[in-house]
Protein backbone atom coordinates (compact mmCIF):
# COMPACT_ATOMS: atom_id res chain seq x y z
CA UNK A 1 0.00 0.00 0.00
CA UNK A 2 2.85 2.43 0.84
CA UNK A 3 4.47 1.68 -2.50
CA UNK A 4 1.24 2.45 -4.39
CA UNK A 5 0.88 5.80 -2.52
CA UNK A 6 4.41 6.81 -3.42
CA UNK A 7 3.76 5.96 -7.05
CA UNK A 8 0.59 8.06 -6.94
CA UNK A 9 2.44 11.05 -5.56
CA UNK A 10 5.14 10.73 -8.23
CA UNK A 11 2.55 10.57 -10.99
CA UNK A 12 0.81 13.66 -9.60
CA UNK A 13 4.06 15.61 -9.49
CA UNK A 14 4.87 14.61 -13.07
CA UNK A 15 1.44 15.78 -14.21
CA UNK A 16 1.83 19.18 -12.51
CA UNK A 17 5.26 19.60 -14.12
CA UNK A 18 3.80 18.82 -17.56
CA UNK A 19 1.05 21.43 -17.03
CA UNK A 20 3.61 24.09 -16.07
CA UNK A 21 5.74 23.41 -19.17
CA UNK A 22 2.65 23.59 -21.41
CA UNK A 23 1.52 26.91 -19.93
CA UNK A 24 4.90 28.58 -20.46
CA UNK A 25 4.95 27.30 -24.05
CA UNK A 26 1.53 28.98 -24.58
CA UNK A 27 2.91 32.25 -23.28
CA UNK A 28 5.89 32.11 -25.68
CA UNK A 29 3.50 31.60 -28.61
CA UNK A 30 1.40 34.56 -27.43
CA UNK A 31 4.44 36.85 -27.39
CA UNK A 32 5.60 35.73 -30.86
CA UNK A 33 2.29 35.42 -32.70
CA UNK A 34 -0.40 37.28 -30.77
CA UNK A 35 -3.31 35.52 -29.10
CA UNK A 36 -3.67 31.73 -29.47
CA UNK A 37 -7.00 29.92 -29.88
CA UNK A 38 -9.35 30.00 -26.90
CA UNK A 39 -8.92 26.21 -26.45
CA UNK A 40 -5.59 26.93 -24.74
CA UNK A 41 -7.33 28.75 -21.87
CA UNK A 42 -7.24 25.86 -19.39
CA UNK A 43 -3.45 25.43 -19.24
CA UNK A 44 -2.02 26.84 -15.98
CA UNK A 45 1.29 26.19 -14.21
CA UNK A 46 2.09 25.54 -10.60
CA UNK A 47 4.35 28.62 -10.32
CA UNK A 48 6.96 29.78 -7.86
CA UNK A 49 5.89 33.40 -7.87
CA UNK A 50 8.57 36.05 -7.69
CA UNK A 51 6.35 39.16 -7.87
CA UNK A 52 3.07 39.23 -5.98
CA UNK A 53 0.34 41.82 -6.29
CA UNK A 54 -2.16 42.64 -3.55
CA UNK A 55 -5.33 40.52 -3.44
CA UNK A 56 -7.53 41.81 -6.29
CA UNK A 57 -10.66 43.70 -5.28
CA UNK A 58 -13.20 44.24 -8.10
CA UNK A 59 -14.19 47.88 -8.43
CA UNK A 60 -16.15 49.99 -10.91
CA UNK A 61 -14.14 51.38 -13.80
CA UNK A 62 -11.61 53.80 -12.23
CA UNK A 63 -10.31 57.11 -13.43
CA UNK A 64 -6.51 57.22 -13.93
CA UNK A 65 -4.88 59.70 -11.58
CA UNK A 66 -3.08 61.42 -14.46
CA UNK A 67 -2.72 61.06 -18.22
CA UNK A 68 0.17 58.81 -19.27
CA UNK A 69 2.33 58.59 -22.37
CA UNK A 70 0.71 55.40 -23.60
CA UNK A 71 -2.16 53.02 -22.92
CA UNK A 72 -2.40 49.30 -23.57
CA UNK A 73 -5.55 47.28 -24.23
CA UNK A 74 -5.54 43.54 -24.98
CA UNK A 75 -8.81 41.64 -25.33
CA UNK A 76 -8.61 37.87 -25.01
CA UNK A 77 -11.02 34.96 -25.34
CA UNK A 78 -12.21 35.12 -21.71
CA UNK A 79 -10.83 38.37 -20.31
CA UNK A 80 -9.69 41.87 -21.17
CA UNK A 81 -6.52 43.51 -19.87
CA UNK A 82 -5.50 47.14 -19.90
CA UNK A 83 -2.64 49.24 -18.53
CA UNK A 84 -1.24 52.72 -18.34
CA UNK A 85 2.45 52.93 -19.16
CA UNK A 86 3.70 55.00 -16.23
CA UNK A 87 7.39 55.84 -15.82
CA UNK A 88 10.07 54.75 -13.36
CA UNK A 89 10.74 58.36 -12.41
CA UNK A 90 7.15 59.60 -12.67
CA UNK A 91 3.56 58.34 -12.63
CA UNK A 92 3.14 54.76 -11.42
CA UNK A 93 1.65 52.32 -13.96
CA UNK A 94 -1.63 50.48 -13.45
CA UNK A 95 -2.53 47.03 -14.84
CA UNK A 96 -6.18 45.96 -14.68
CA UNK A 97 -8.19 42.87 -15.57
CA UNK A 98 -11.87 42.50 -16.51
CA UNK A 99 -13.93 39.34 -16.80
CA UNK A 100 -17.21 41.07 -17.73
CA UNK A 101 -16.35 42.74 -21.05
CA UNK A 102 -15.04 45.90 -19.43
CA UNK A 103 -17.99 46.71 -17.17
CA UNK A 104 -15.78 46.48 -14.06
CA UNK A 105 -12.02 46.26 -13.66
CA UNK A 106 -9.73 44.79 -11.02
CA UNK A 107 -6.41 46.45 -10.21
CA UNK A 108 -3.81 43.66 -10.48
CA UNK A 109 -0.67 45.80 -10.74
CA UNK A 110 2.36 43.78 -9.60
CA UNK A 111 4.23 45.31 -6.70
CA UNK A 112 7.62 46.76 -7.58
CA UNK A 113 7.07 47.82 -11.20
CA UNK A 114 7.81 51.31 -12.48
CA UNK A 115 6.59 51.21 -16.09
CA UNK A 116 4.72 49.00 -18.58
CA UNK A 117 6.17 48.49 -22.07
CA UNK A 118 3.75 45.91 -23.50
CA UNK A 119 0.69 43.90 -22.45
CA UNK A 120 -0.65 40.75 -24.16
CA UNK A 121 -3.65 38.60 -23.25
CA UNK A 122 -3.29 34.89 -24.03
CA UNK A 123 -4.90 31.56 -23.26
CA UNK A 124 -8.17 32.80 -21.77
CA UNK A 125 -7.56 34.71 -18.53
CA UNK A 126 -3.75 34.77 -18.70
CA UNK A 127 -1.50 37.68 -19.67
CA UNK A 128 2.12 38.65 -20.20
CA UNK A 129 3.52 42.14 -19.59
CA UNK A 130 6.96 43.58 -20.32
CA UNK A 131 7.71 45.98 -17.47
CA UNK A 132 10.46 47.99 -15.85
CA UNK A 133 11.24 47.11 -12.25
CA UNK A 134 10.84 50.25 -10.16
CA UNK A 135 14.12 49.88 -8.24
CA UNK A 136 16.64 49.93 -11.12
CA UNK A 137 14.29 50.19 -14.12
CA UNK A 138 15.53 46.82 -15.40
CA UNK A 139 13.20 45.48 -18.10
CA UNK A 140 11.69 42.01 -17.56
CA UNK A 141 8.75 39.93 -18.79
CA UNK A 142 6.07 38.89 -16.29
CA UNK A 143 3.24 36.43 -16.80
CA UNK A 144 0.15 35.74 -14.74
CA UNK A 145 -1.85 32.51 -14.90
CA UNK A 146 -4.17 33.59 -12.07
CA UNK A 147 -6.10 36.54 -13.51
CA UNK A 148 -3.40 38.88 -12.26
CA UNK A 149 -3.41 37.77 -8.61
CA UNK A 150 0.24 36.65 -8.92
CA UNK A 151 2.97 37.41 -11.44
CA UNK A 152 6.24 35.61 -12.20
CA UNK A 153 9.23 36.62 -14.32
CA UNK A 154 10.08 34.48 -17.36
CA UNK A 155 13.43 35.01 -19.10
CA UNK A 156 12.40 32.93 -22.13
CA UNK A 157 9.36 35.14 -22.72
CA UNK A 158 11.47 38.27 -22.48
CA UNK A 159 13.84 36.89 -25.13
CA UNK A 160 10.91 36.65 -27.59
CA UNK A 161 8.97 39.77 -26.55
CA UNK A 162 7.98 42.89 -28.51
CA UNK A 163 8.12 46.22 -26.68
CA UNK A 164 9.22 49.84 -26.67
CA UNK A 165 12.75 50.32 -25.39
CA UNK A 166 14.45 53.10 -23.46
CA UNK A 167 16.84 53.60 -26.39
CA UNK A 168 15.85 56.50 -28.68
CA UNK A 169 14.79 55.44 -32.15
CA UNK A 170 14.60 51.73 -31.37
CA UNK A 171 11.96 49.08 -30.69
CA UNK A 172 12.17 45.34 -30.04
CA UNK A 173 10.07 42.98 -32.16
CA UNK A 174 10.05 39.25 -31.30
CA UNK A 175 13.28 39.72 -29.38
CA UNK A 176 15.14 41.61 -32.13
CA UNK A 177 16.05 45.29 -31.80
CA UNK A 178 15.16 47.27 -34.93
CA UNK A 179 15.32 50.93 -35.87
CA UNK A 180 12.07 52.88 -35.59
CA UNK A 181 11.08 55.55 -38.13
CA UNK A 182 11.52 58.28 -35.50
CA UNK A 183 13.42 58.93 -32.27
CA UNK A 184 10.39 58.69 -29.96
CA UNK A 185 8.09 55.87 -31.15
CA UNK A 186 5.02 54.87 -29.14
CA UNK A 187 1.96 52.63 -29.37
CA UNK A 188 3.98 49.70 -30.76
CA UNK A 189 1.59 46.86 -31.61
CA UNK A 190 2.59 43.40 -32.88
CA UNK A 191 0.21 40.59 -33.87
CA UNK A 192 1.28 39.19 -37.22
CA UNK A 193 1.36 42.84 -38.36
CA UNK A 194 3.84 45.36 -36.89
CA UNK A 195 2.83 49.01 -36.48
CA UNK A 196 3.58 52.04 -34.31
CA UNK A 197 3.10 55.77 -33.97
CA UNK A 198 5.59 58.61 -34.35
CA UNK A 199 3.83 61.63 -32.88
CA UNK A 200 0.50 61.36 -34.78
CA UNK A 201 1.82 59.45 -37.82
CA UNK A 202 1.02 55.74 -38.17
CA UNK A 203 3.59 53.39 -39.70
CA UNK A 204 3.37 49.70 -40.60
CA UNK A 205 6.41 47.53 -41.22
CA UNK A 206 6.78 45.55 -44.44
CA UNK A 207 9.91 43.43 -44.64
CA UNK A 208 12.68 45.74 -43.47
CA UNK A 209 10.86 49.00 -44.29
CA UNK A 210 8.44 51.24 -42.41
CA UNK A 211 5.58 52.52 -44.57
CA UNK A 212 3.57 55.60 -43.57
CA UNK A 213 -0.17 54.90 -43.39
CA UNK A 214 -1.87 58.03 -42.06
CA UNK A 215 -1.47 61.24 -40.09
CA UNK A 216 -3.59 62.61 -37.25
CA UNK A 217 -3.68 59.17 -35.57
CA UNK A 218 -4.01 58.95 -31.78
CA UNK A 219 -4.04 55.15 -31.35
CA UNK A 220 -3.83 51.98 -33.43
CA UNK A 221 -4.36 48.24 -33.25
CA UNK A 222 -3.21 45.35 -35.41
CA UNK A 223 -4.10 41.80 -36.37
CA UNK A 224 -2.58 39.51 -39.01
CA UNK A 225 -4.80 41.13 -41.68
CA UNK A 226 -3.63 44.71 -41.14
CA UNK A 227 -3.90 47.87 -39.05
CA UNK A 228 -6.81 49.88 -37.66
CA UNK A 229 -6.11 53.53 -36.88
CA UNK A 230 -8.09 55.80 -34.57
CA UNK A 231 -8.24 59.54 -35.24
CA UNK A 232 -10.16 62.60 -34.11
CA UNK A 233 -11.59 64.46 -37.10
CA UNK A 234 -14.22 67.06 -37.86
CA UNK A 235 -16.09 64.46 -39.91
CA UNK A 236 -16.74 62.29 -36.84
CA UNK A 237 -18.20 63.38 -33.51
CA UNK A 238 -16.46 60.45 -31.81
CA UNK A 239 -13.43 58.45 -32.92
CA UNK A 240 -12.82 57.82 -36.62
CA UNK A 241 -11.62 54.26 -37.29
CA UNK A 242 -9.96 53.20 -40.54
CA UNK A 243 -8.66 49.76 -41.51
CA UNK A 244 -5.52 49.49 -43.62
CA UNK A 245 -4.79 46.27 -45.49
CA UNK A 246 -1.28 46.93 -46.68
CA UNK A 247 -1.12 50.65 -47.43
CA UNK A 248 -4.68 50.93 -48.74
CA UNK A 249 -7.15 52.50 -46.31
CA UNK A 250 -10.78 51.43 -46.22
CA UNK A 251 -13.88 53.52 -45.61
CA UNK A 252 -13.72 55.24 -42.19
CA UNK A 253 -16.30 54.40 -39.53
CA UNK A 254 -17.30 56.56 -36.57
CA UNK A 255 -17.36 55.16 -33.04
CA UNK A 256 -19.37 57.23 -30.57
CA UNK A 257 -17.68 57.82 -27.19
CA UNK A 258 -18.49 60.19 -24.35
CA UNK A 259 -15.27 62.20 -24.65
CA UNK A 260 -13.40 61.95 -27.97
CA UNK A 261 -10.51 63.98 -26.50
CA UNK A 262 -9.89 61.50 -23.64
CA UNK A 263 -6.80 59.23 -23.58
CA UNK A 264 -7.38 56.26 -25.89
CA UNK A 265 -6.27 52.70 -26.63
CA UNK A 266 -7.87 50.28 -29.08
CA UNK A 267 -7.68 46.54 -29.78
CA UNK A 268 -9.23 44.11 -32.27
CA UNK A 269 -11.42 41.26 -31.09
CA UNK A 270 -12.77 38.89 -33.75
CA UNK A 271 -13.75 41.58 -36.22
CA UNK A 272 -14.73 44.22 -33.66
CA UNK A 273 -12.79 47.28 -32.61
CA UNK A 274 -12.68 47.65 -28.83
CA UNK A 275 -11.87 51.15 -27.59
CA UNK A 276 -10.80 52.21 -24.10
CA UNK A 277 -11.58 55.91 -24.13
CA UNK A 278 -11.23 57.76 -20.84
CA UNK A 279 -13.16 55.53 -18.42
CA UNK A 280 -15.35 54.00 -21.14
CA UNK A 281 -15.05 50.73 -23.08
CA UNK A 282 -16.93 50.72 -26.40
CA UNK A 283 -17.13 48.35 -29.39
CA UNK A 284 -17.68 48.77 -33.11
CA UNK A 285 -17.96 45.97 -35.70
CA UNK A 286 -15.67 46.48 -38.72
Amino acid sequence: MARRSALGRAAGAAALTAIAVAAVALAVLAIQHGRPPASAATARPVPTFEIESPSPTPTPTPTPSAPTADRFLSVGAAAAWRATSGACDGTSPVIEWSGDDGLTWTDVTPEGIGAVRSLTSFGGVNATAVVDAASACDTVALSSFTSGAYWQTYDNLFAAASYLTADPGQVVVAGDAIAAPCSTPRNLRVDGTIALLCEDVAYARSGTEWNQLATGVVALAVDPAGVVTAARTDACAGIELTRYDGQAGGTPACLTVADPAAPLAIDLDQGEVVAWSGDEVARLSR
